[in-house]
């Protein structure tokens, strides 16, 4: 049986206290969305081949745009049509994957 709850919404006072513990991640045009940026472009393809597993796991299915060393996310539940729960969890997982590989964006 599918874990109903995971495509719960969360209420926006709950999607807040959850982004304060994620380093980098905002809510923007109701998508959580997230920058990475690598040393290279090997390793950005790297950090997108770990992160297939989850998705394909969960069938929710992220907007990812590679642009030489960086990788922008953006998680939507197009079943639920909001932001849920999957995502946050996702969202932590690509953070796990993305490990120490991963530094600040520059702008």
């Amino acid at each position: 049986m599918e874990n109903i709850a995971k495509y719960r919404k969360p209420p926006i006072t709950e999607m807040q206290g959850m982004l304060s513990k994620m380093k980098g991640w905002l809510i923007d045009k109701n998508r959580l969305v997230k920058e990475y940026q690598f040393p290279d472009y090997a390793r950005a393809m790297v950090f997108v081949n770990k992160i297939v597993n989850p998705i394909e796991e969960n069938q929710n299915y992220p907007r990812i745009l590679i642009s030489y060393n960086r990788v922008f996310i953006s998680l939507f539940n197009n079943d639920a049509g909001a932001i849920t729960v999957m995502d946050f969890e996702m969202a932590e997982e690509f953070d796990r994957l993305a490990g120490k590989n991963a530094e600040p964006p520059k702008a």
